[in-house]
C-alpha cells in the first residue's frame, strides 16, 4: 500500500502464464522503502515529482523533504540523495524487505531467504536450489556518509536507521545475480 511518507523501488518484472505462481525466480529479491518518518510527502500544492528521460533521475519533493533518484551505471548501484531540512528532522529508514516469504518448499525444489548484517549495511539473499540447479540473488543497502543502525524488522525485514539529522545523506542499492 503506497504511504504519503515514503518512496518505494520494487524490482518487480511481469511474466505471463496460465497462473500465478510462486515458483518464478525470475523477478524481483527484495523490496525496499524510505522512510522519512512523519507524513511528509503527499499530494498537495506543495509536493512535486518529475522523471528527466534526458538525465534518468526521478525527484519527489515536498516542503522540506525531497529525494532524488538515479542508477549509477559505473557503480551498480541504485543512488538515493535524501534532503532532510525539515525545523526537527526525524530518522530516515532504508527499509529492506523480502519479496516472498521466508522459505518455500515444493518437492526437491527450496527457495530460502538470508539476511546479512554488518555495520551501517543490510541485504538480503535469495537462494533456490533443485537438485543440481543453483541460482542465487541479492539485494544491498547501505549509507557510506551517515552512521546507521541496523534494526531487525522481522522475519521478513531489516531496517537501516539513519539517525534524525538535516541536511543531505546518500542511499545506495546495489543487487546482483549469481
Amino acid at each position: 500500500m503506497p504511504s504519503p511518507s515514503a518512496i518505494n523501488r520494487n524490482t518487480d518484472s511481469r511474466h505471463f502464464s496460465k497462473e500465478a505462481t510462486i515458483n518464478d525466480y525470475c523477478g524481483a529479491c527484495a523490496r525496499v522503502s524510505i522512510e522519512f518518518g512523519a507524513e511528509c510527502l503527499g499530494s498537495g500544492s506543495h509536493f512535486c515529482q518529475t522523471l528527466s528521460l534526458n538525465t534518468g533521475r526521478c525527484t519527489v519533493t515536498d516542503h522540506d523533504v525531497s529525494a532524488e533518484c538515479w542508477v549509477a551505471t559505473e557503480d551498480d548501484a541504485l543512488v538515493a540523495i535524501v534532503i532532510d531540512e525539515r525545523e526537527t528532522p526525524r530518522p530516515i529508514d532504508a527499509i529492506l524487505s523480502m519479496w516472498r516469504e521466508p522459505e518455500i518448499r515444493r518437492g526437491a525444489h527450496t527457495a530460502s531467504y538470508a539476511f546479512v548484517d554488518s555495520a551501517a549495511r543490510t541485504s538480503v539473499v535469495q537462494t533456490f536450489t533443485e537438485c543440481d540447479h543453483y541460482c542465487s540473488s541479492a539485494v544491498a543497502v547501505a549509507c557510506p556518509d551517515a552512521n546507521g543502525e541496523i534494526i531487525d524488522g522481522g522475519a521478513t525485514a531489516r531496517v537501516l536507521r539513519l539517525p534524525a539529522a538535516r541536511g543531505t545523506r546518500t542511499i545506495l542499492i546495489s543487487s546482483a545475480t549469481f
